[in-house]
């Protein structure tokens, strides 16, 4: 049987410290049927010249230059490329696991492998991690959309980016990026939950996502993170559409989400930006409290919510606050 291609779209801008190990962890990978596209989004360092050598290195390897644009378009150029019968993405600060894309293909090439799977597996932040394993790795497939939030928004190690994941073909030509230059995954990947047959979750750390505090998830609080409200409320309004059932479900995901987010207006330093996103995640959060029956009562004030924040110092004091106000995301059916 012929070896499906694999397209691997990784977007770069100024990366130039990143980049060399990135394109090395997906030229090694063990997979080898790969068409990798490189999208050059007006970077002004070094980035397309290291991304161009590696392309005269590595057949497999296309460099595209394009104004830039932002994560989002970049990615959504990338899918204008790209010729793979399964398409993942990978972030050009990251670094994949030598045998990522071949447990990935396994888990959704199986004689019981059903048409629009997408597989996932395991993020970390601990190249420790990493293993090299002959065996099978064990998989979790999950088919109703109510199981599939759940397991998305349950398990730490399960990657809400984009990233990480291995999509077939047939979802990723009907489906782009927001155009936003920030939080372009929150959609996505509610709408792939949506679309797709089953999860294949594959017990397996195979992508590394490395800290960058250049990174667009790693800076402060500026006016284009007003557009995490519009997100949460586009998500809210395709899960009450297509499964009703689940809305409570999302409804507290979204709660959580906005927790995380006013916690970093909080930390961050004052700023009308972080002032006025700060009051809007409260308002939305008050309100979804209300519809969900939990008149959670750190939700009723501004300054009580502000203050809890300030003391949630850590993740785990934010962990300890969301249950006290009964938040909890249950397990996994």
């Amino acid at each position: 049987m012929n070896e499906k291609l694999v397209s691997v779209i990784v977007p770069i801008y100024n990366v130039e410290n990143y980049l060399d190990a990135c394109l090395r962890s997906i030229t090694e990978q063990t997979y080898k049927n790969l068409e990798i596209i490189v999208v050059n989004d007006g970077s002004t360092d070094s980035s397309a010249e290291i991304a161009k050598k590696w392309a005269f290195a590595d057949a497999r390897l296309s460099v595209f230059d394009k104004e830039n644009g932002g994560l989002a378009s970049a990615r959504n150029y990338g899918l204008t490329k790209f010729s793979g019968d399964f398409v993942t993405f990978v972030d050009s600060d990251d670094l994949l696991n030598v045998q990522m894309i071949e447990k990935l293909v396994a888990a959704v090439t199986a004689d019981n492998a059903e048409p629009q799977q997408i597989a996932v597996c395991k993020v970390t932040r601990e190249l420790t991690d990493f293993e090299v394993s002959e065996t099978r790795a064990a998989q979790k497939i999950v088919h109703k959309f109510e199981p599939k939030l759940r397991l998305a928004f349950s398990d730490s190690a399960f990657p809400t980016g984009s990233w990480g994941k291995l999509y077939p073909r047939e979802l990723m030509t009907r489906l782009t990026f927001p155009d936003t230059r920030i939080f372009e995954d929150m959609l996505l990947l509610i709408q792939l939950l949506d679309l797709s047959s089953a999860l294949v979750y594959v017990d397996y750390f195979g992508y590394y996502y490395r800290p960058n505090p250049k990174s667009l998830t790693t800076t402060g609080i500026s006016d284009n993170q007003l557009y995490f409200l519009q997100m949460n409320t586009e998500r809210l309004a395709l899960v009450a559409k297509n499964h009703p059932s689940a809305l409570t479900l999302m409804q507290e995901i979204v709660m959580r989400d906005n927790d995380a987010l006013a916690r970093k207006c909080v930390l961050s330093k004052s700023s009308p930006a972080a002032d006025t996103l700060f009051h809007q995640l409260w308002q939305q959060n008050r309100l979804l409290s209300a519809d969900v029956n939990k008149q959670i009562w750190f939700y009723k004030s501004e300054k009580v919510y502000r203050f809890l924040l300030t003391l949630a110092s850590s993740e785990l004091a934010l962990k300890l606050l969301r249950l006290i106000a009964k938040k909890k995301i249950g397990q996994t059916n």
